[in-house]
């Protein structure tokens, strides 16, 4: 999409120009599309990010688990 002011190029998901920051004209329908998308892609990251926490945890836990158990002569 080309923005009205600066006349460059934008990716057609942006709201607002990546050069100038005017708003692009976009449709009502469009925009709530692009505001879902990116609601989406939000929760994706924040999915992704919770997954990486929780692996991080669960490997942390054994370790743990491991290092106290040879102390303690279990293993």
């Amino acid at each position: 999409m080309i923005c009205p002011k600066c006349h460059k190029d934008n990716p057609t998901i942006n709201l607002h120009c990546d050069f100038c920051s005017e708003e692009l004209p976009l449709s009502k329908e469009r925009k709530e599309i692009v505001l879902k998308h990116k609601k989406v892609l939000r929760q994706d990251k924040w999915q992704k990010t919770k997954d990486t926490l929780v692996g991080m945890l669960i490997a942390i836990t054994i370790i743990i688990i491991i290092i106290v158990g040879k102390a303690l002569g279990w293993f």
